[in-house]
């Protein structure tokens, strides 16, 4: 496993940005048992197999609160990169919701074009649409889910946790006024792209234009989140379009209690 912190210039942004990138063992090892031969010699680990396919990259994306760090702060994520053989690609997308800012940064264009440039530049990963995976929660939730419908050719697998997918919500009108003024420029976001209960409606045409089949999509939240019933209705305008969506409910609040086991299991739920 290798982690890096990388500070990269990007145009789209018009500044400089960091990223936290997680790399999985090349080759696949286990654990040595003190009752094995060479336990005394070499305690720990073992190379048991032959160096394994490039990984996979999965964009992971933090929430309102968070930055590039944050994630590996508070989950393993040497661990998911090695169960999954992905590389793990955290960015900094500040407080945008991950769009083109009305009156601040184009964080959409930075994500899906000038940082898949780098990484594929940079490492020596399978970024084919079928490897590329793209999560988050809360406010990357929204994010995972809206650069997803918008760019079908990019990403082969997609998940929410606890996900802020329904901005016409009263809630949020209430709570995020900065994403009213500064990425929507105080525009109404029903019926928009933003709005991704509509969004979904028109995904299944949208991906047959660019000759792909719509992502595997997993939707998850706790029971004890506010948001929940937001995730439930994506998940109902999804499956009227005829969009498959992977749901999954279970006890757990809008902290890192939830979302680091519930990251574990999206990733486990899209790979099977």
């Amino acid at each position: 496993m290798a982690r890096f912190v990388c500070t990269h210039v990007s145009k789209a942004l018009g500044q400089e940005t960091d990223i936290t990138i997680v790399l999985p063992h090349q080759d696949v090892i286990e654990p040595l048992s003190p009752a094995e031969p060479d336990w005394p010699n070499h305690p720990g680990w073992r190379h048991s197999q032959p160096q394994r396919s490039k990984p996979g990259v999965l964009y992971l994306l933090h929430g309102l609160n968070g930055n590039h760090s944050v994630w590996n702060t508070y989950s393993r994520l040497d661990h998911l990169a090695d169960q999954h053989n992905v590389a793990i690609v955290c960015p900094s997308g500040y407080r945008s919701f991950w769009i083109n800012q009305a009156l601040g940064m184009r964080v959409r264009d930075w994500v899906t074009e000038e940082l898949p440039r780098f990484i594929k530049r940079t490492f020596d990963v399978d970024t084919s649409r079928e490897r590329t995976y793209i999560g988050g929660m809360s406010m990357g939730g929204f994010g995972a889910v809206y650069l997803a419908l918008q760019r079908p050719d990019l990403y082969g697998h997609v998940f929410s946790l606890s996900g802020v997918l329904d901005v016409n919500d009263s809630i949020g009108r209430k709570s995020l006024p900065g994403f009213y003024h500064t990425s929507l420029g105080g525009a109404d976001p029903k019926g928009t792209e933003y709005d991704l209960l509509a969004s979904v409606c028109t995904y299944a045409d949208k991906c047959a234009h660019h000759g792909v089949t719509t992502p595997d999509m997993a939707i998850l939240c706790g029971t004890e989140d506010s948001l929940l019933n937001q995730s439930q209705r994506f998940c109902q305008s999804a499956r009227t379009a005829g969009v498959t969506v992977y749901e999954d409910y279970r006890p757990g609040e809008h902290d890192y209690k939830y979302w680091t086991p519930a990251l574990y299991h999206a990733m486990d739920m899209l790979a099977n």
